[in-house]
């Protein structure tokens, strides 16, 4: 679609004296990749925009590492991050997935309090920047009853591994949760 709307756009006569390119890269989930890839987009200087990168692990390697360069480049960063922290300090970066700090976890809360809910438990994916920050702000929010338990699971090449999981589950039975 992009590539066929490229061409649309380059066939008009407004693009005649320069014609618009898309770059296409992958990180394949790697961090270092990430990095690579955005950094890769930002020193061109005929970037006009750059679109992508959702995980919040590869996102948060990124800003760490290239925070001040996105931002001095003042080029439009659309993404699909959910923790708004790792980059509300740039103002030339942008979001289309709800929020965790200001849209979601308003809304758990509310569920919490108006389900009467008293002891819930968080079940999170471990070393996961958007699962650890949203068990955090879980049990920091004072609308919502404080969490019970709370379990991070391991997860390799997209599978929880079934002891652990056993472990969670009983910690949650242990703890008597009511909601997970």
């Amino acid at each position: 679609f992009v590539k066929r709307r490229i061409a649309q756009l380059n066939s008009l006569g407004e693009f005649a004296s320069s014609r618009l390119r898309v770059d296409f890269y992958n990180d394949y989930g790697d961090p270092g990749l990430a990095v690579a890839n955005i950094k890769k987009a930002i020193d061109d200087p005929t970037t006009l925009a750059m679109i992508g990168l959702s995980g919040s692990n590869r996102a948060k390697a990124v800003f760490d590492k290239l925070g001040p360069e996105i931002e001095k480049r003042n080029i439009p960063f659309i993404t699909d991050m959910s923790v708004t922290g790792l980059f509300e300090a740039y103002p030339n970066v942008f979001t289309m997935r709800p929020s965790q700090e200001n849209e979601r976890l308003p809304v758990i809360a509310r569920f919490i309090k108006d389900g009467k809910y008293a002891r819930p438990a968080f079940v999170g994916i471990a070393d996961n920047v958007a699962s650890a920050e949203l068990a955090k702000l879980l049990s920091e929010n004072p609308d919502a009853a404080p969490t019970v338990a709370s379990h991070e699971l391991p997860v390799k090449d997209g599978k929880i591994d079934d002891m652990n999981l056993k472990a969670a589950i009983a910690g949650l039975k242990d703890k008597d949760a009511d909601l997970v």
